[in-house]
């Protein structure tokens, strides 16, 4: 067995993307404190980080649709700014660890997964779909920056593959067989985050191999 000491990092609402700190919708996060607060504690020589955040939705604004409805949770939209501040910051990661872990955004639902079922729109042995199509849209651009950064000490995750790919070819899916992965509209639950932490654990483990 391998031991871990583990710091985390997480505010509500709050990506780490020192550009969007002045930004309406996010001017209470402090992301210069958090940048201060990592390089007091987290960044040493054998430092794995995992970083990953909803981009696509702080990117557009607006929440994400598909022919399924979707639930309004719109913001002020970081745009160009937050590409950016993205790529200067995953840069400033890769400069400050041994290993950047890269969770690529979560594939979002756009309803709440239960309802349907309490509704009794579906019976609980039938899965809920959409099309990859709606969520390649709305995640596009965050993407495009995401796929340009390369770096040897850079994993990436790609979480379309997890929750649009492996179950229902070209579909996403909220559940299967039974089992739900979302609790909301963006949100896992511990069977979703599981299968997401066991692609995080097997870097885990070839850091500490190699």
């Amino acid at each position: 067995l391998v031991n871990y000491d583990i710091v985390i990092s997480i505010t509500q609402g709050c990506p780490f993307v020192l550009n969007l700190e002045n930004n309406n919708s996010r001017a209470n996060c402090g992301n210069s404190k958090k940048t201060k607060e990592l390089e007091s504690i987290i960044f040493a020589n054998d430092t794995t980080i995992i970083f990953g955040g909803r981009f696509p939705w702080y990117f557009n604004g607006d929440a994400f649709v598909t022919n399924l409805g979707t639930i309004v949770d719109n913001i002020e939209p970081g745009g160009n700014d937050l590409l950016a501040g993205l790529e200067e910051n995953i840069i400033f990661l890769l400069n400050n660890s041994e290993k950047l872990i890269l969770i690529y955004p979560i594939p979002e639902l756009g309803y709440y997964p239960l309802e349907p079922y309490l509704y009794k729109f579906y019976d609980l042995n039938d899965e809920i779909t959409y099309d990859i199509g709606y969520w390649k849209e709305y995640s596009k651009e965050v993407n495009k920056t995401l796929n340009l950064i390369i770096d040897n000490k850079l994993v990436k995750i790609d979480t379309e593959e997890i929750f649009c790919n492996s179950f229902f070819l070209n579909s996403c899916t909220s559940s299967f067989n039974g089992t739900f992965y979302y609790y909301d509209d963006d949100h896992l639950t511990r069977d979703g985050a599981r299968l997401v932490v066991d692609e995080i654990l097997k870097y885990l483990d070839s850091t500490k191999n190699e």
